[in-house]
């Protein structure tokens, strides 16, 4: 396996060109590349940024796929924030699929949108199409508190 350790105050990247075209910036305390496995994990206040949205969390990993300029998945873990438009969202784990343009985040959810909030357990978010989805266990509800 051949693991190349970045460690920075500060690393800026422009990972590669995801699905739609767009460009997506990251920036984060250290970087690990592992060729091999096209993996690259970013950890320490993590910040990425395409023209679709903005991620924040404590660890962000990015999965290639045959070329390295093709992003697979991007997964997002601990304390994982979210903003799309006017929406925010936080929860534990955040995936990305740009094949599919769907952002999936799991854990203790909550979406903030125009002063309202809803709880969930799985927020299911299409770009494409702009729909949502949110979804609890069965011992837990989906909570919504509308404010007008």
């Amino acid at each position: 396996m051949i693991m190349i350790k970045y460690y920075t105050a500060l690393f800026l990247l422009i990972v590669m060109t995801i699905a739609n075209g767009s460009e997506l910036n990251i920036v984060s305390n250290e970087l690990k590349i592992d060729r091999e496995n096209e993996i690259s994990i970013f950890k320490g206040n993590v910040y990425a940024i395409s023209e679709t949205f903005k991620i924040w969390s404590d660890e962000l990993i990015v999965l290639s796929e045959g070329n390295k300029n093709k992003v697979k998945e991007i997964i997002a873990v601990d304390n994982v924030k979210i903003i799309k438009d006017n929406i925010t969202a936080k929860g534990e784990k955040g995936l990305y699929n740009p094949n599919a343009n769907v952002l999936t985040l799991l854990f203790n959810v909550e979406v903030y949108e125009n002063g309202n909030l809803v709880k969930c357990d799985k927020l299911v978010l299409d770009l494409k199409n702009s729909t949502s989805i949110m979804t609890s266990e069965a011992d837990n509800k989906v909570e919504a508190l509308f404010i007008n």
